[in-house]
């Protein structure tokens, strides 16, 4: 019998994980994800990556998680898809605070989380410091 790497039968990992797998064209990705959780820094290469046309191909129910910046996505094509409540995301967005007109406030398909990626005990230190010395005479 093949095991994985920790020594479980392969059979039962691959049953725990559902239908998950390594997809190495976004195309194809695109067509039947339950969740789509891009996971790109935003550098001139990245920005736009997930374009209009492969948001319209995500199926109608579809969670879009971005934990990293938005604009990797078309950010209008996404906008547009969600306030048709035909997809839910979950997502920090470029602009905090979130202006109180914007129309993903408040949606039920809709969660906004803060960007924390820089807010661990080492980097807090470090900003201390960095503080500090501005106010050193």
């Amino acid at each position: 019998m093949r095991t994985s790497r920790r020594g479980t039968p392969l059979r039962a990992t691959l049953a725990s994980i559902g239908r998950a797998r390594r997809e190495r064209h976004l195309e194809r990705l695109v067509a039947d994800a339950d969740i789509f959780a891009p996971m790109l820094p935003l550098t001139a290469e990245t920005r736009g990556l997930v374009t209009a046309a492969h948001l319209r191909a995500l199926p109608r129910g579809c969670l879009v998680v971005l934990c990293t910046r938005v604009k990797i996505c078309d950010v209008p094509a996404l906008r547009t898809r969600v306030l048709a409540d035909e997809l839910s995301l979950a997502a920090d967005f470029d602009l905090e605070p979130v202006p109180l007109t914007d129309l993903l406030l408040g949606r039920p398909n809709v969660t906004h989380t803060p960007h924390v990626a820089g807010r661990t005990e080492d980097a807090n230190h470090r900003f201390a410091e960095a503080l500090a010395e501005l106010f050193t005479p």
